[in-house]
């Protein structure tokens, strides 16, 4: 992506407002920077859907966005994003099992998109920024699993409880 040096200035600082960046000097985001897509979504355009993986990750630059997700057994998840420099979409840079959320722009959004491929590459130059990355991608399935934990305790963590739910919901059948 060709950029201004405002731009680039601009995008830099972003970064660095976020706790995973800032140890990086300013010409470390070189690589990173030119790996990135500029995208601008109006009101109601999906950055994704659970029918159309995302194959990328998203930095929110301006905008909201609403992240949505059925939650087993919370019913629909949302979420909503609105702070500049936040990552979105993180585990699309490593995983191409199906999608099970979806984000859509709440108002006019403009995000940096950086497609999978471009991610890989990064990452096979050692580029920092990628390992930066793969660390946050990394902390966010451990805090996945806690969740998947804690509601596989609420589920089964009283087992004659369950049994008894269990049984009722056999005889109503």
């Amino acid at each position: 992506m060709t950029q201004s040096h405002d731009e680039i200035t601009d995008h830099i600082a972003i970064f660095k407002a976020n706790p995973l960046f800032k140890s990086l000097d300013d010409h470390e985001f070189a690589p990173l920077l030119a790996k990135l897509e500029l995208t601008t979504l109006v009101q109601g355009e999906p950055l994704w859907t659970s029918e159309k993986n995302p194959q990328a990750a998203f930095v929110l630059l301006s905008g909201r966005v609403e992240l949505s997700r059925h939650v087993e057994p919370d019913g629909l998840r949302k979420q909503h994003f609105e702070t500049p420099g936040t990552w979105l979409a993180l585990s699309a840079l490593v995983q191409t099992s199906p999608c099970l959320n979806s984000a859509i722009a709440l108002e006019r959004t403009t995000v940096l998109r950086l497609p999978r491929t471009a991610f890989q590459t990064l990452f096979d130059q050692d580029d920092p920024t990628a390992y930066i990355l793969t660390d946050a991608i990394a902390e966010s399935l451990v805090n996945d699993m806690y969740d998947t934990n804690r509601r596989l305790h609420e589920v089964f963590g009283y087992p004659a409880e369950t049994l008894r739910t269990l049984r009722r919901r056999i005889h109503k059948i």
